[in-house]
Parts: C-alpha cells; structure tokens; sequence
C-alpha cells in the first residue's frame, strides 16, 4: 500500500524517512514472517549510481520476522536492522551533500539517564562498502575501493581506502577530524579543479567543522598539468621579454614535473584563505597567498615565482632574490585576480610571500593522537607489505 498513509504510524518508516512509495507486505498465516516487496523514493538521495546519477527509486525486497528486518535495496545493498541498522553496498557511491544532511538528522547522543535504560539507547548505524566512490558536488568524484564506517552514541567515524591509501575521519558534537596518506593522483586529481595531475601521492590534515575547516596537503613526485592560475601566469610572462627565462619549456605541452607541492589553508562558508602555498620544481619555484571565493568563483592572490635559470637577468624588471633550496634566486612578484577560472595577471614591484615549510604548516592541524596513529600504523604496514613482495 502507499507508505505514505502508513508513515505516521511506523516509527521504522520515520526513522528511515521513508514517505513517499507502496510497500507490500505478505504472510503465511497473517503474522511473521512476512514478505515484503516494493519501491520507495531515496530519502536525501544519498545512493549514486556510477553511471546513472542518484539513484531517486529503491527497488526492496525483504523480509521482517518480528525482531530483524533484512533488506535488499536494488540488487546494489543489503540492510539488517536490529539495534542498530546495518549496511552492506557494492558498486554504488554516496553524496556527500546527502551524507551531510542524513548525519544532521540522526538522533542525537544518549544522555547517561538514556544509556543506562535499554529503550532509550543510541541509534546505531554501520556501513561497510566496496568499489564505492563520494560524490562531493557534480563535478567532484572521489573513488574509494573499500569503506568501513560507524555512527554510534552522536559520533560518526569512518575508514577509506584507494590504491595504497589510507583514511581515516571522526565527527563528533559537530567537530570532524580527517587525515589520509599515501593516495595516488587517481583519488585526488577530481577533488582539486583548478589543476590536473599525472602521477605522484598526496596526503592531508583536516580539523574544524563542517563549513569552517583548517586543512594542509601535499602531493610529492607529480606532473602538474592546466593549472589555471600558473596558465595565465606563464602566458603573461610570454609577453614579456624580459621574464621569458622564467617559463619553463614545454609546459603547455607536458605539464611541470614537481617535486613537492603543498598548501595550508582556512575555509569557512565558501571562502578559501590561502595562507601558505609552493610548488618546486627543477624549472622554477612558485609561492603564493591569497583569498579565493567558491561562491563567487574569483580569486586573490600574490605570488612569488623564482627561477633556476642561469642566464644575464639584468633586464628583467622588478626583480628580487629569495633564499630558496639553499640558494638565493632570482624571483618576480605576480598579482593574480578575477575570474577563478581565468585570473588577471600583473607583474608588481618585488615583494617577498611568507611561506613555510610543510612540517610546520602540518603542526597547525591539531588531530586526535588515536587519528595520527591510525594514519601512522596503516603507512608502517603498506611498507612492510611492499618490502616482502621486493623481498620474494
């Protein structure tokens, strides 16, 4: 029957959030075990499907014998609940828009009157995923290959894996906590749009809430390809005379091999405050600070570009020298602003942009010491894994 008519009676249909479908229930003799078959609209569209989008429909099957119901939700995953609700997905994604809403709407933490009183316990829910992917927004795709994660007593805490990488993430009383390492350029080329990478392993720190986040990361032993505030860097510098030996050969062709490139930052409702920002490379050097708006799509910043070259700059306008690698080159200040997608290039009078190292960027991300473990532990055992295969 519709479900609708049935909502305001199940506490089953309003915990899941089910209001909107038909449901058919049958039976034997007219008590448990009963039989249960129907299509139900996805409550926040939280299921994705890797070619076909959210999925808006479930098709179930199942049954409930008066204590546990079993669920299977378009031949894509399986639910137990029983205490708790249990969950078992292959080969579909989830959106994080929706995980976002779904996590706002559980039930809060138990009070200790409520934990010591067994109907009054907290809701409890566990997913366990395979060849799965999140959904950031419509252009943003991450792919996990296995995810472990559990809500219980208001605190959510998750494990993912992609290639060799290892995250991991708690929330809880509306503080997430986030760490990873060792994630190949498959996992993170989709999450930063305004470059591409071929190749390298990136890892990142994450600590705040969820709409004011302070982050670092760092990819090592990448090519940086499409860069679109270094794009209009280098092209503004092509006209220039005097800059040419700052861009490097080829790069529109090839991309930039980097040896380490990392960044600090704040985010707080769609505003990016770039504090610390640098690329190396053989061919240059890049470091920058500066604001980027997502709601506005528009950016501000200065940079620093210095070269390895060694030819006569004598020429080159507005030059300065930064200590750099342990040696001092020669370096040009660039504003960029406008358009995040296609920024505004000027050259301006030498000014040195502040950056710091990696290592002191990361002691400004404060995690959990169980998180930094975890992190830790999983990069000891994949090395160990990689010595004994080398090894046989």
């Amino acid at each position: 029957g519709d479900i609708a008519k049935l909502h305001a009676h199940s506490a089953v249909l309003q915990n899941a959030q089910l209001d909107e479908g038909s449901l058919r229930l049958s039976s034997r003799d007219g008590g448990p075990p009963y039989r249960i078959t129907g299509v139900v609209k996805s409550p926040f569209g939280l299921i994705v499907e890797p070619g076909d989008g959210v999925l808006d429909k479930l098709r179930l099957s199942g049954s409930y014998d008066g204590a546990v119901l079993k669920l299977d939700i378009s031949d894509k995953a399986q639910i137990n609940w029983a205490n708790g609700v249990w969950i078992k997905s292959a080969d579909i994604g989830y959106s994080w828009p929706a995980l976002k809403r779904l996590i706002s709407s559980l039930p809060p933490a138990p009070t200790a009157e409520d934990s010591a009183s067994e109907d009054k316990k907290g809701f409890k829910l566990s997913l366990q995923a395979k060849r799965s992917f999140l959904d950031i927004d419509d252009s943003r795709r991450l792919p996990l290959d296995a995810v472990s994660a559990r809500y219980e007593n208001g605190a959510a805490t998750m494990n993912f894996y992609h290639s060799g990488g290892f995250g991991t993430l708690d929330l809880a009383d509306g503080k997430l906590y986030l760490a990873g390492k060792n994630f190949k350029d498959s996992f993170f080329d989709d999450v930063i749009t305004l470059a591409e990478f071929e190749g390298g392993r990136m890892e990142f720190r994450v600590e705040g809430a969820l709409n004011d986040l302070q982050a670092v990361f760092r990819i090592r032993n990448t090519v940086i390809k499409d860069y679109k505030h270094l794009n209009n860097m280098l092209a503004f510098i092509n006209t220039v005379p005097g800059l040419i030996t700052f861009n490097p050969p080829d790069y529109n062709n090839q991309g930039l091999p980097a040896k380490e490139a990392y960044a600090g930052i704040a985010y707080k409702d769609g505003i990016i405050e770039l504090k610390s920002l640098k690329i190396d490379s053989d061919e240059l050097t890049l470091m920058g600070g500066g604001v980027i708006d997502l709601n506005e799509k528009t950016t501000d910043m200065d940079f620093n570009m210095a070269s390895g070259a060694k030819k006569s700059l004598n020429r080159i306008p507005l030059l300065g020298y930064i200590l750099t690698g342990g040696e001092k080159k020669p370096t040009i200040s660039l504003k960029v602003q406008g358009d995040l997608y296609d920024p505004e290039i000027s050259n301006t009078a030498f000014r040195e942009v502040v950056t710091y190292p990696f290592q002191v960027l990361k002691r400004t991300v404060l995690l959990p010491v169980h998180i930094a473990e975890q992190v830790q532990e999983h990069q000891a055992e994949r090395k160990a894994g990689d010595e004994r295969e080398e090894g046989a």
